[in-house]
């Protein structure tokens, strides 16, 4: 059977590693996977990708405007209040 012609499995890297609390190294398992949404679940995603692109850059530009007018930034938690 050839490279090609073998069915694609995940990504893994087994060589990426976190430090644990006690200074031991554990390895952290970590996946990749293709989607190949339909027509319809393609433009959902591309609406959600959207809504959080304008609600990061607006909330950074929220963040930006009140610490250049007053010296002090907006916290996460005061502007996540304004989103429910």
């Amino acid at each position: 059977m050839t490279e090609t012609n073998r069915c694609k499995l995940p990504d893994f890297n087994p060589c990426r590693y976190i430090e644990a609390q006690k200074g031991a190294f554990m390895p952290i398992k970590t996946f990749a996977y293709r989607l190949y949404p339909t027509k319809p679940q393609k433009r959902l995603l591309e609406q959600t990708v959207e809504t959080c692109r304008r609600l990061y850059n607006d909330c950074l530009a929220e963040r930006k405007e009140s610490y250049e007018a007053t010296g002090k930034s907006v916290t996460k938690v005061e502007q996540l209040r304004h989103v429910k």
